[in-house]
């Protein structure tokens, strides 16, 4: 008996010593998202289906676009804005993962445009990283676009995320508002 309370101590003192990264991020290393950042994205992956391939979404968009973020976090809790090129998304919100990752999502409605944007990010004190998906659809119009990409770079600034100055309406209006550079 003796024997086998010692080898339970033996295997908890050793799995006590071991690293937490299973587990993730402690409160104190919980990454911050905290703050106003912009970059551009690269473009991984287009696909346009229907319809809304006749607006060529993918063209519009080329090989690029820029983002901007503006984010408050406390804790584990963010929420804020997030801008593609000129066409601003509304409030949006999430929580730290456990692996130290953010996912946030959001959708703009242009007319009969509507846009879903899903991120998931990592911080790196001032940087950002991770990917995009985006999912166009418009009423109407059968068939949707799929984008993917991933971040290229990013700043912390201090500006906050711009609104729009004229509000897209059609497919391929929204999509020259997003790829503004």
């Amino acid at each position: 008996m003796k024997r086998l309370i010692a080898i339970l101590a033996a295997v908890v003192a050793a799995s006590a010593c071991g690293s937490n990264s299973a587990t993730g991020p402690t409160p104190e290393n919980i990454p911050s998202f905290a703050g106003s950042f912009s970059g551009s994205y690269a473009i991984t992956s287009c696909s346009q289906s229907g319809d809304v391939s006749l607006a060529d979404v993918c063209g519009l968009l080329g090989s690029s676009a820029s983002y901007t973020f503006s984010l408050t976090q406390n804790g584990r809790s963010v929420t804020g804005s997030f801008a593609l090129g000129g066409v601003a998304f509304p409030a949006t919100s999430g929580s730290v993962a456990s692996d130290g990752t953010l996912a946030l999502s959001a959708t703009a409605l242009n007319g009969d445009v509507s846009v879903r944007v899903d991120w998931v990010l990592s911080s790196t004190g001032s940087n950002l990283g991770g990917t995009l998906t985006q999912r166009w659809t418009a009423s109407g119009l059968s068939g949707e676009a799929n984008v993917s990409g991933r971040i290229s770079n990013s700043a912390r600034t201090s500006g906050m995320v711009p609104t729009p100055s004229t509000t897209a309406r059609s497919l391929p209006e929204v999509g020259r508002a997003i790829a503004v550079r």
